[in-house]
């Protein structure tokens, strides 16, 4: 639901980003929770195919998570983030190679994706360091997200140590999957919040455009509505119009003797009857 909406929906490009690879991180991170469970064993039936699953997650997860990130705090230009991605890319082509050419058993390899884990979360604080730095006034929602990203990461580095430790193996996602659920409700408060604040930015957007280009005494377009039409109609490839001007006289007149107020009802009613006697 998330890649769907934020291709589809976001009608801000960082804002897509951000959506589109928070959702790819939330799949892949679900896959790899789930990869030693009986549900996925139903689903394969082979236990190599669900330890290569597993394995691929961990090689793929650092993308989505720095993009997301970097996306969020608004540094998605950032050399940390290209590094990530050649780090990834290299890493997933040498997990191919081995498991096409069987050089060895890819379970070894996982040394490799862990320590890129570790180097893309030293990336991560770094960028949230310097971005303190730089801005040091952020919303709660951002802190929000910034305190899910903490324990995610707190417990996905227990599953690692766990990992190499004598005894830990039958089970190595059990942190992550405690972490997943945390993330994933502040994930929910997280986006419908900014979905919420969005539409109501869009709003105030379509009310004050709106404002801009409508006489509030009247109700009639004023001389910006004219110049945008104006300008569409020069910029048309075809077509006719008409165009019927014409002036309300003696305002000034009203205005003087009888005040501001009464020359508006004036106005209204003299605008209201040349309107309805033109067009008719």
């Amino acid at each position: 639901m998330l890649v769907v909406f934020g291709m589809f929906q976001s009608k801000r490009p960082l804002k897509m980003t951000e959506t589109v690879a928070l959702g790819t991180m939330t799949i892949i991170l679900a896959l790899y929770t789930h990869a030693g469970t009986h549900i996925m064993f139903l689903v394969t039936g082979n236990p190599a195919i669900m330890r290569l699953l597993e394995h691929f997650c961990l090689v793929l997860l650092p993308a989505p998570a720095i993009i997301f990130f970097a996306a969020m705090t608004e540094n998605l230009n950032s050399h940390l983030v290209r590094i990530t991605l050649w780090l990834v890319t290299g890493n997933f082509v040498i997990c191919l190679l081995v498991l096409i050419f069987g050089i060895t058993d890819f379970h070894n390899l996982l040394i490799l994706s862990h320590a890129i884990i570790g180097i893309v979360i030293g990336f991560m604080i770094f960028m949230y360091i310097r971005e303190l730095k730089i801005d040091k006034e952020r919303d709660n929602r951002y802190r929000y997200m910034l305190l899910a990203f903490g324990i995610l990461f707190i417990t996905g580095i227990i599953d690692i140590v766990r990992y190499y430790l004598p005894g830990w193996r039958e089970d190595t996602a059990a942190a992550t999957r405690i972490g997943l659920t945390v993330f994933f409700i502040v994930l929910l408060i997280y986006e419908t919040t900014s979905m919420i604040d969005t539409n109501r930015r869009s709003l105030e957007h379509d009310i004050q455009a709106r404002l801009a280009r409508v006489d509030g005494l009247t109700g009639l377009s004023n001389r910006l509505a004219f110049n945008e039409c104006e300008e569409v109609l020069q910029n048309g490839a075809s077509g006719r119009c008409a165009i019927v001007q014409f002036d309300v006289n003696d305002l000034k007149k009203v205005n003087d003797k009888q005040g501001h107020l009464e020359g508006d009802r004036s106005e209204e009613r003299r605008v209201g009857k040349e309107c309805r006697s033109r067009w008719s």
